[in-house]
């Protein structure tokens, strides 16, 4: 039972690109305080240049960091993609962040104090950066997971209920607007009828409804021909930057720690809501004219 629990806890989304920058400043910080309070290998019996010396430790750490946080994302970009991410990999990326660290101490240990660099030295510092480092990261993961977690569910309820009380109709859901691709097709559409735009590269699939069914249609154009094309309809926005979605459509918004997913009417897919987007959505939600 307990198993299950750790099993299911791990697979729950986890923001794998929030705060970056401010992660890896704070935790080279927290790393340099660290070890000035516990002086491992061998920082206690420096008499001189201890601070000169930490500093470079901490140096290590915040290059680690950065490789982890920028650069791997950037080359493996489907592993790190947000929707896919999870606490189970942010752990498995903390281990990872554990051997890389460990490996720069022992061999910025061996340029400052000409100590061996072989396995059992290389072991020793894996193991004393696991101590030293491995508690406080942990914690921030569970505590920034839950804080947004519970953040984000606070904000699905509010703005769940505001979508069951009765809206204001939209004051031209049959006007009849023209999408021009950037070939000779174009489709007319009722602006009611429109439900979101999904970006796909050089095409954008176009989602509406038509007799009481969800059609698709594929349109070689940009997302900003689309922001264009509904521009003067303030309920027809931009939710996240592969994403355009009629907001008189939502049924319900569901959230996690990642942030909000949004279900239209007749959708089976669920559209995501980037951060950058998110207060803009909850404004249109919890704007009600009748209140």
């Amino acid at each position: 039972m307990m198993q299950n629990r750790i099993i299911n806890y791990l697979k729950q989304p986890y923001p794998s690109n929030i705060g970056r920058f401010k992660m890896v400043v704070i935790s080279s910080l927290l790393v340099f305080f660290l070890l000035a309070v516990f002086q491992p290998f061998g920082i206690s019996n420096i008499k001189e240049y201890k601070f000169v010396i930490l500093l470079g430790y901490m140096l290590v750490t915040f290059l680690s960091l950065s490789v982890l946080s920028f650069l791997f994302p950037a080359l493996w970009k489907s592993y790190y993609k947000e929707s896919n991410w999870t606490v189970g990999k942010e752990m498995l990326n903390l281990l990872l962040t554990v051997l890389t660290i460990g490996l720069g101490n022992s061999f910025y240990s061996f340029l400052c104090f000409s100590t061996r660099f072989d396995l059992i030295t290389i072991a020793f510092y894996l193991v004393v950066t696991l101590i030293v480092s491995v508690f406080p990261v942990t914690l921030f993961i569970i505590l920034r997971q839950n804080r947004l977690l519970s953040r984000n569910l606070q904000a699905v309820t509010e703005m769940n209920q505001k979508l069951v009380v009765a809206k204001v109709p939209s004051s031209l859901p049959e006007r009849v607007v023209t999408i021009e691709g950037n070939g000779k097709e174009t489709l007319d559409i009722e602006v009611g009828a429109f439900l979101f735009a999904e970006s796909n590269g050089n095409y954008i699939n176009v989602f509406f409804s038509t007799e009481g069914k969800v059609k698709k249609k594929v349109m070689r154009c940009t997302m900003k021909q689309m922001e264009d094309t509904f521009a003067e309809f303030p309920f027809i926005v931009k939710c996240h930057r592969a994403f355009m979605v009629n907001t008189d459509t939502i049924e319900k918004v569901k959230g996690n720690s990642q942030g909000y997913r949004l279900l239209l009417s007749g959708v089976e897919d669920e559209i995501p809501v980037s951060r950058a987007y998110s207060k803009q959505l909850k404004d249109i939600i919890d704007y009600n004219p009748e209140q």
